[in-house]
């Protein structure tokens, strides 16, 4: 059943109906569910990957990671500076459908540059989707309503990870890794039609009752937006997170199977539902409960994603040398719950430093930097040292030999690998620190609304 039209208004600041928002929220929320499903196919299928074409470590952390990162962040900042200023409806709809026929030609490859090629054209696809909803929910939800929108939009892609790491799983065990990605692709057509035909463009600046005008050229944009001390620490703070939360989410399956001796199927269904849902649970009653405190203090904001950072460490660490699969389970349910809080709260607080104009773009930037340091940096990185911890390159060998101390064996290397990798978090909280000083001073405050005349002031009619 297709969602009512908005409201009609006789002004660009007046608001769609309460059904339409949360309609809107609804296919936004499938659009980004769907995103995610696409891209964690290949950590779901990756141990029969490597087994088929003979893949290093280092390798699969390059398609699992810089492969997409990096094609995925820097496309999305000329896509995001697109959504700034033209239909972001039409922008959504195109990316999914490239996306989805990325995915599906992924089942085709036949080596490694073929999987390269093809991840590099899910990641450019892929780089419209929330860049452009962020900015959509911007315009849709006032200032005091929007973390709890966010956080439902963000919760799309933490069950998108739970589809696409489980269900990727068992279709690979029925019928080959390779129609995981065609099985994944076809999910996202009827999700295409819903935006296409139901969602509406909001008018840009209509949540806060202002008119904003075109944004500037992509130059003067990201001039504006690096100038604001506090959206550079936020650029930050999502970049260390992020480079944590892929290096285990891209290479746990792959631990646990070799760690435990689970199967392909198992590892990502345990792994992937634990993960999303935990993530998702911790996301929306994060989103709510900012949307409740910041009205009392806008500081939530900054003070929730801190707390959760506090406990990132110790839990990520916990997870890594738990003692058996289950209590790794356990600790990656807490882990993604508490850190399931700051999604809402982080990306309000990127829209509360810069103008409704350039909302898209400044999601892009986020996107970019924790594309490339951490969707791209996390599983490279964990890769990387894991290739190194097992065999160092020849003057690194040198040295550990003189040392006395032996090469780990592989599965000891990546678990080594992966608590170097999560001991950024710990780095992350040097920015909040000063996020807490900075973030009053930048934030822009809400426009307030026009006061009625009182009764004093109001001109008496002549009789």
């Amino acid at each position: 059943m297709p969602c009512p039209p908005e409201t009609p208004a006789s002004s660009a600041a007046a608001q769609p109906s309460r059904t339409y928002l949360g309609c809107a929220v609804a296919i936004l929320f499938l659009v980004n569910f769907v995103n995610y499903m696409d891209r964690m196919v290949l950590s779901a299928v990756i141990a029969p990957i490597q087994e088929e074409f003979g893949l290093s470590r280092t390798q699969l952390g390059m398609l699992t990671g810089l492969a997409f990162a990096v094609f995925y962040g820097t496309a999305g900042l000329g896509i995001a500076w697109l959504a700034d200023r033209f239909n972001r409806k039409l922008i959504i709809t195109c990316s999914m459908l490239a996306w989805s026929l990325m995915t599906a030609l992924t089942g085709a490859a036949q080596n490694f540059w073929h999987l390269f090629l093809v991840r590099i054209g899910v990641g450019v696809g892929e780089s419209g989707a929330i860049p452009t909803s962020h900015s959509i929910i911007g315009d849709l939800f006032k200032p005091e309503q929007r973390s709890a929108a966010l956080a439902i939009f963000t919760g799309g892609a933490t069950l998108g990870l739970t589809a696409g790491l489980a269900l990727s799983g068992f279709v690979a065990e029925l019928y080959g890794w390779r129609w995981s990605f065609i099985a994944a692709a076809a999910v996202g057509l009827p999700v295409i039609l819903l935006v296409a035909l139901v969602l509406r463009e909001p008018t840009r600046g209509q949540a806060e009752g202002i008119r904003t005008g075109q944004a500037p050229n992509f130059f003067l944009v990201a001039r504006r937006l690096f100038s604001i001390r506090t959206f550079r620490h936020l650029l930050i703070v999502n970049a260390l997170g992020a480079l944590a939360l892929f290096g285990i989410i891209q290479w746990m399956p792959y631990f646990l199977i070799h760690k435990f001796g689970l199967g392909v199927a198992e590892a990502g269904f345990y792994f992937g539902t634990v993960l999303g849902v935990s993530a998702a649970i911790g996301g929306v009653v994060g989103g709510f409960a900012a949307n409740w405190l910041v009205k009392r203090n806008f500081m939530w904001l900054i003070w929730l994603p801190l707390g959760s950072a506090l406990l990132a460490f110790p839990l990520y660490e916990a997870a890594v040398f738990a003692p058996s699969a289950n209590l790794a389970m356990l600790f990656v349910m807490l882990v993604n719950i508490t850190g399931g809080l700051s999604f809402g709260p982080l990306i309000t607080a990127v829209q509360s430093v810069v103008t409704p104009n350039m909302r898209a773009s400044a999601s892009a930037f986020v996107g970019f930097t924790s594309s490339v340091i951490g969707v791209g940096g996390g599983p490279f990185l964990v890769g990387l040292l894991s290739d190194w911890f097992s065999d160092p390159p020849a003057l690194a060998r040198a040295v550990l030999d003189g040392l006395g101390i032996p090469r780990m064996e592989s599965v000891p290397a990546l678990q080594w690998a992966l608590a170097v990798a999560v001991a950024f978090t710990l780095w992350a909280l040097l920015h909040y620190a000063v996020l807490v000083k900075i973030f009053p001073r930048d934030r822009i405050p809400p426009a307030a609304p026009p006061a009625s005349p009182s009764p004093s002031r109001l001109r008496k009619t002549p009789a």
